[in-house]
């Protein structure tokens, strides 16, 4: 068979998947290792791609990502940006199923820009859903609800019914998340509809799941819950859709338990788990094991909650681990597209195109060290921390009273909140710098978000017994920012200052006009360690490592102060420092303010 014959038979297959995966799936194996032996790269990437899919679809999302990765260099190496934007779509979606949110929305977005450039309407409308699911799981529901309708009228304009009943599910889901359940309700039952009119079972069993939700969390039925959960699990059952049969499973063990009927909710988590674990579905496995926690601690059963607690704290730390390699392999493929992209221009200038592209893989694997070595480096302690707490749970678990089981578990929640912050921080900077984080200016109350900021950190520095002062003698000064940005700016500074100041001493919050009386000045005075003079060129650099330590061994991760810069200066504001070393510091942020 020709090459021509055997883009044909792939082709055939890309139009239309579904209707008979398995020979799709063996197709496209079987002219994969054709394409191998004959080195046609072209051929191997529409292979990779079509087994990518197939595999997605079958929900063996591990074997998609090993034929997306190997697929997405060649296409770009062709110059085949349609196909490469389908690709990055395909490897967003598998990252957005592994909980990889960040690195999801980074390829989602890449795949949009390239689905535009070559006008392709009904890939845009895909990778705007995908979008809109990422920043749905990232509570971000107004931007969620704005790619999502984006998507919702390119189907419009297509008149493409099948595809808007997705894209009506995810409206809902975004209504459920934001409690306005009646909404939500009316768009899984239009959904499920169309999803009805063309057989789409896995679109079926989703609506059915959903309102199943609807039926547990707003009517507090949870008999019409488990009818909507059965109808779900008998599709996944009939059609060996494995995950979606444990995830099924573990949504009626969530609604036994909320109505204490702990006995049924242990039942469907052992068949959610007998599914889980052989197919290792690692969110459903975490969600699992803190339900198995919760369940054993509720019943007193000390000992399993400790085995359950210990299980998903493992998993913490497995996570994180994958989510690095994820990262390592991402940066990889960035670097094979930026080559590929080079190399199209290499008869230009040789020597100066091989230079910029050294140079600029020198600079990505620098970071790309810089950010796995704080890390690791940071979360290890946090970890260690939790695998010492469990391990005591689990070996004097005979000797604790239930009040000191409480108090442990209190601990590692504790410290689970500082991996996340610190997690958190890592994001941050990767979605400024990579440009996703969009700030909207509107005319705000800047003390309204600064007191608020205060509010959140008083707890924090009544451990250290510090108290935080506000000075002002403005009323309402009203200047142009992003309420979020400029949460995250005022947080950081006041966490900073309590951080590096002294037990029983103070900090003040003052704001004040300057000369001009057209710009307020925010400073944020502390009398703590201080900054040495030669490392204040450092301060605001990421990763930047000072020689000042917190002064009850909190945790940094060198990002915050690079942060705060970004944001500040997006909104079109400065932030300067002075310090003494030895006696404090005050970092002075300054912004225009909006005249009456």
């Amino acid at each position: 068979m020709d090459e021509i014959e055997l883009h044909k038979i792939l082709d055939e297959h890309q139009k239309n998947i579904d209707a008979d995966r398995e020979k799709a799936l063996a197709d496209s194996l079987r002219i994969e290792k054709i394409a191998r032996d004959d080195d046609d790269k072209s051929l191997l990437a529409k292979c990779l791609l079509i087994s990518g899919r197939v595999y997605y679809r079958n929900t063996l999302y591990d074997k998609s990502l090993e034929k997306i990765l190997e697929a997405l260099p060649l296409f770009s190496k062709l110059g085949l940006y349609s196909e490469e934007g389908d690709c990055r779509n395909l490897l967003a979606v598998c990252q957005y199923k592994y909980g990889d949110y960040a690195e999801s929305l980074n390829n989602a977005f890449e795949a949009l820009k390239l689905t535009r450039k070559t006008n392709n309407r009904v890939l845009e409308s895909t990778c705007c859903n995908t979008i809109g699911n990422c920043y749905l799981h990232l509570s971000e529901f107004d931007q969620a609800l704005e790619y999502f309708n984006i998507a919702l009228k390119i189907k419009d304009d297509l008149a493409d019914e099948k595809g808007r009943s997705m894209i009506l599910i995810n409206l809902g889901n975004v209504y459920f998340h934001k409690q306005d359940y009646k909404l939500a309700e009316k768009f899984y039952n239009e959904g499920l509809e169309i999803k009805k009119k063309y057989n789409d079972l896995q679109g079926i069993l989703i609506c059915y799941n959903n309102l199943g939700n609807i039926a547990a969390d707003f009517y507090e039925d949870s008999v019409k819950a488990i009818e909507y959960y059965n109808k779900s699990l008998r599709i996944s059952n009939e059609n060996n859709f494995d995950y979606f049969a444990a995830e099924v499973y573990y949504l009626i063990a969530a609604v036994h338990y909320n109505f204490k009927e702990y006995k049924e909710s242990l039942e469907s988590l052992d068949k959610c788990a007998e599914i889980a674990l052989a197919n290792n579905y690692r969110q459903i496995i975490r969600n699992m094991n803190d339900t198995y926690a919760q369940i054993y601690f509720t019943t007193k059963d000390f000992e399993k909650a400790c085995e359950y607690y210990s299980k998903s704290y493992e998993m913490v730390a497995d996570t994180y681990k994958e989510s690095s390699n994820a990262k390592i392999e991402y940066l990889n493929v960035l670097h094979k597209v930026e080559l590929a992209k080079q190399e199209t221009e290499f008869h230009k200038n040789v020597n100066e195109e091989l230079k910029a592209v050294n140079e600029q893989l020198l600079e990505l694997n620098n970071e790309k060290n810089e950010f796995l070595g704080i890390a690791a480096h940071d979360l290890q302690n946090p970890l260690n921390a939790i695998s010492l707490s469990v391990g005591a749970l689990i070996r004097l678990r005979d000797k604790y009273t239930p009040e000191q089981v409480n108090k442990k578990l209190e601990q590692i929640e504790t410290v689970s909140v500082r991996m996340q912050e610190i997690i958190k921080n890592l994001l941050d900077i990767n979605a400024i710098e990579s440009g996703k984080f969009s700030v909207t200016k509107n005319e705000m109350n800047l003390h309204k978000i600064l007191g608020d900021a205060i509010s959140e950190n008083s707890i924090i520095a009544e451990k250290k017994n510090i108290k935080i002062n506000f000075e002002s003698a403005l009323e309402n000064p009203i200047i142009m920012g992003d309420v979020l940005a400029l949460h995250e700016v005022f947080h950081n500074l006041i966490s900073n200052s309590i951080k590096y100041s002294h037990p029983k001493s103070d900090i003040t919050v003052k704001s004040e006009l300057d000369e001009s009386s057209k710009y307020i000045l925010i400073n944020f005075i502390d009398s703590g360690v201080g900054i040495r003079q030669e490392e204040m060129g450092l301060l605001f650099k990421k990763f930047s490592k000072l020689s000042s330590k917190p002064t009850a061994g909190e945790n940094s991760t060198g990002l915050g102060l690079s942060i705060v810069k970004r944001l500040v200066e997006s909104m079109n504001g400065t932030i300067e420092c002075k310090s003494v070393y030895g006696k404090g510091s005050n970092f002075i942020v300054k912004f225009e303010l909006v005249n009456d």
